[in-house]
């Protein structure tokens, strides 16, 4: 009798296995799919194909009992159709035919293999072109010396930066929160910027200003839509980033000019970046009137690790394939309230615009000599972004 039934219960299991797998096969749209490539994740969004354990999104679906899509199996593990984007390779190949003319231009970008970051590239290069000089002898953007206990930036000297104002209208406007131009109508930030329980949606971003003071009618620009990473849950941390599209194309100039994005999927620790905004000076200061600068250093991922622990909002602790830490472990420099959104800026290939590396996120404290601010990687979200961006 025991043996009858462990054979139907066998039975039973092989036959929903067949069931789910011919399920798995009519979900693909009759397209064979294999790890790493293009799915389509509904909703007109593409993502790629990962393991179940890479994607934390589905990872919490299948907790839940929430469907999701699967592109095919590595063994008995579900390869999964991922929002998350949490890519394990170079987004552009590193076969490249990237020259100089005699003013130090790129002329060549030619790419061979996955193209992911190909339209930020050459989106990069023609803003460099129509915006600023590509001379490398001193013309372009300097990082010599570079916000709690940061610098007054110079006149013109991050051109991408935008602030955040919230409210009604632009006179009672709260300005808060800061961003970077990416492109003629979209504006990067942080996701947990994009509204606030006391002072409503993001409104309003000005443009082309060095101080708070000299916020005018004319630099600023109104929120025609607010995108927010579809795996975006707040108040949870992960995820943290958004995108603005502004009423009107943006009118560059020496004072206004769009950053390029980091493509380049590489290691950075150690490695120095440098976070701007017009926070608070320190724990319990009052706002910068003038935008701060502030060199910062990628901390260790067990560092990092150490300092951010698993909580409430942070149930994984830090996931380093889309958070990073930068701090200062000799002097009391950070980012700290109110520079949420800002960029993470790194000196670019060519020295004409910076390139974003990160976005500020969050941090336990600010200003405090060995204590490092959290920030979204940029390059996972790459295919998010162009979607959205240059569809």
């Amino acid at each position: 009798m025991v043996l009858k039934n462990i054979f139907y219960f066998t039975i039973m299991w092989i036959i929903l296995a067949f069931l789910l797998f011919m399920c798995v096969s009519v979900n693909g749209d009759s397209k064979e799919l294999f790890e790493g490539d293009l799915c389509d994740a509904g909703a007109g969004q593409q993502a790629f194909c990962l393991h179940i354990q890479e994607c934390m999104g589905a990872v919490a679906a299948a907790k839940n009992g929430t469907p999701y899509t699967i592109c095919t199996y590595r063994g008995k593990d579900p390869i999964v159709c991922c929002l998350d984007a949490l890519l394990k390779f170079t987004p552009i190949a590193v076969e490249r035919s990237d020259y100089q003319d005699q003013d130090g231009c790129i002329v060549s970008t030619k790419r061979t293999g996955l193209q992911i970051g190909q339209k930020a590239l050459e989106k990069c290069l023609k803003y460099q072109q129509n915006t600023c000089p590509c001379k490398t002898d001193g013309s372009g953007i300097s990082f010599e010396d570079i916000i709690a206990h940061g610098q007054n930036a110079e006149q013109n000297e991050f051109s991408n930066m935008a602030l955040l104002g919230y409210g009604d209208n632009i006179t009672t406007a709260q300005w808060s929160c800061g961003g970077s131009v990416i492109s003629e109508r979209y504006i990067l930030t942080a996701g947990h910027c994009i509204s606030g329980r006391e002072i409503g949606d993001v409104k309003f971003i000005a443009l082309g200003i060095l101080a708070r003071t000299d916020l005018k009618k004319d630099v600023v620009y109104r929120v025609e839509r607010i995108i927010r990473h579809p795996e975006y849950k707040p108040p949870v941390k992960y995820h943290d980033i958004a995108l603005l599209k502004t009423d009107r194309d943006i009118s560059f100039s020496l004072a206004i000019k769009p950053a390029c994005l980091e493509v380049d999927n590489i290691q950075r620790e150690g490695h120095e970046a440098t976070a701007i905004g017009w926070g608070t000076l320190g724990d319990g200061d009052d706002t910068a009137n003038t935008l701060q600068k502030t060199k910062l250093y990628q901390f260790p991922h067990q560092e990092c690790s150490d300092r951010y622990r698993p909580t409430r909002l942070l149930r994984n602790g830090i996931n380093q394939t889309i958070q990073m830490c930068y701090g200062h472990k000799t002097r009391p420099t950070d980012t700290c309230q109110g520079d949420s959104g800002g960029p993470l800026l790194i000196s670019n290939k060519f020295r004409c615009l910076h390139s974003i590396v990160g976005v500020t996120s969050f941090g336990s404290a600010c200003g405090h000599t060995g204590i490092p601010g959290v920030y979204i990687k940029l390059v996972p979200y790459l295919p998010w972004i162009e979607s959205v961006v240059w569809p």
